[in-house]
């Protein structure tokens, strides 16, 4: 059975008040090769997504027990 590993990029949604938010949750809408960590406040996401009735799910991400491995 093949599993699909993406590279994990950071992204953050810069000002809250201008239009990362939506582009955010606008590009997240498509099929991505990468798997993106957003950091954000989630209320904000939510709020947004629903005036643009767009979709959100998320994952709590709690941390990571050991180092990733580097290169």
């Amino acid at each position: 059975m093949a599993t699909n590993i993406f590279p994990a990029v950071a992204v953050t949604v810069g000002e809250p008040g201008g239009i990362g938010t939506d582009i955010l949750l606008m590009l997240i809408q498509q099929p991505q090769a990468i798997l993106p960590v957003v950091f954000a406040d989630f209320q904000l996401l939510r709020h947004r997504a629903k005036l643009l009735n767009l979709p959100l799910s998320s994952h709590t991400w709690q941390g990571q027990k050991t180092p990733l491995p580097m290169g």
